[in-house]
């Protein structure tokens, strides 16, 4: 008796070819209100889709201080086929700090050399001030992909950030020889 062959993502739908990806997108966008001692950021609109999404925004500056915000990516880190989108809106006179509470993890790619991506885009309006300081980024030897950071920042608007990237980790003689 002959039975069908399945490949394996077919079982589990997955894919473990070339063609492998893995999408999460977060969209945020924080409007300030009137509040008795000036404005108050809020987020307003938070969409996620896939393994991406914030904490409670909370005021540890007071309730018309920056919106603080924690990005997080629960698996930690990407591999390859992830494409991670993030797109931040901050409206007018809008004050909100962005971060992470981790680490982000670029691991070595897979056989088929597929590579991950991550896009992140602030569109900072008039007034707004965006703090965009996530935590450090480690790439791992033989890692692939493509990580773009666009700042579009209206006149008045105010945008401090980085992208902070180690290569390897020497202290644990993993050192980073080759990747892209």
């Amino acid at each position: 008796m002959n039975q069908a062959v399945f490949p394996v993502q077919a079982l589990s739908g997955h894919r473990f070819d070339a063609l492998r990806r893995w999408e999460a997108q977060l969209r945020l966008e924080l409007v300030a209100y009137p509040s008795g001692e000036g404005r108050r950021t809020e987020l307003y609109r938070n969409q996620a889709r896939g393994p991406l999404h914030v904490q409670r925004p909370f005021w540890p500056e007071g309730q018309t201080g920056a919106c603080h915000l924690y990005v997080l990516h629960p698996p930690g880190g990407l591999v390859s086929g992830d494409a991670l989108s993030i797109e931040v809106q901050a409206a007018s006179h809008s004050r909100t700090l962005l971060t992470t509470p981790s680490a982000n993890r670029l691991y070595k790619s897979d056989r088929n050399a597929v590579p991950w991506s991550q896009y992140t885009r602030l569109n900072v309006a008039e007034g707004a001030i965006v703090e965009y300081l996530p935590q450090e980024t480690i790439a791992f030897d033989g890692t692939r992909g493509h990580q773009h950071l666009r700042m579009d920042v209206a006149s008045g608007g105010t945008v401090i950030g980085w992208e902070l990237l180690g290569l390897g980790r020497p202290a644990g003689e993993q050192p980073f020889v080759s990747g892209a």
